[in-house]
């Protein structure tokens, strides 16, 4: 099963609909849920990113909104690790605007998710 392509743009959305700079009140509630469920059985819980395409970084002037959402918050820790373990990959890896090209992922997967788990323990 295949996921919906999002390089047809008839409707002129430039990003699908649940990619957003923002985060939403029940993410930031499930979030705390996970690290409370994680917490109560003794497991270190990180909060780390998939790779993202580099236009994102621009589109989402660096992330802003969802920092500035954070501060002050108990979350603020868990976001730093997830901004710190960010990989931006050029936008030719995406086979529509979201999916990475099968390929590519799966040829770097090691290298990728090795990547990740560096910049957590950082």
């Amino acid at each position: 099963m295949d996921d919906f392509n999002y390089s047809d743009d008839k409707n002129n959305i430039s990003k699908p609909p649940f990619l957003s700079d923002s985060l939403s009140i029940e993410s930031m509630v499930w979030i705390r849920k996970v690290r409370s469920l994680c917490e109560n059985n003794k497991v270190k819980f990180f909060l780390a990113s998939p790779p993202v395409p580099k236009n994102m970084k621009i589109e989402t002037s660096n992330w802003i909104i969802i920092k500035r959402q954070i501060v002050g918050t108990d979350l603020k820790e868990l976001f730093n690790n997830y901004f710190n373990s960010i990989i931006y990959l050029d936008n030719k890896y995406l086979k529509d605007k979201i999916h990475w090209k099968y390929d590519y992922i799966t040829k770097h997967r090691k290298e990728l998710l090795k990547t990740i788990k560096n910049r957590l323990i950082e």
